[in-house]
């Protein structure tokens, strides 16, 4: 069940993100990378080509096709600032999604 599907990982990286309140004095952008990296990793066991990564916070974008080695990258090239917008976001996935259920581009489990 969890195969043929395409997976979608939505990652808050808005100032509140470098925040260092987790174990170790680790921020939160930290724990989010580390957990990004294991969640790829279990993701590309169903879903070989890669999931598809979006960071926002009053701004978005988004990745396609990334696997476990593309994760650090994505880190790297983006810092925790700004406010969070989440509405913009979840509107571009959500209509991603149906632009290419629509173009037959989906795999059969969604």
């Amino acid at each position: 069940m969890m195969s043929d599907r395409d997976y979608t990982l939505i990652i808050d990286k808005s100032g509140s993100m470098s925040t260092p309140d987790q174990a170790g004095g680790r921020t939160r952008w930290q724990i989010a990378q580390e957990s990004t990296i294991a969640l790829a990793r279990k993701c590309e066991e169903f879903d070989p080509d890669g999931i598809t990564v979006y960071v926002f916070s009053g701004k978005f974008k988004r990745y396609d096709n990334v696997t476990t080695t593309k994760v650090a990258q994505i880190f790297q090239e983006n810092d925790p600032a700004g406010t969070t917008n989440l509405g913009s976001v979840l509107q571009d996935a959500l209509n991603n999604y149906f632009q290419r259920k629509a173009a037959g581009q989906t795999k059969p489990n969604g």
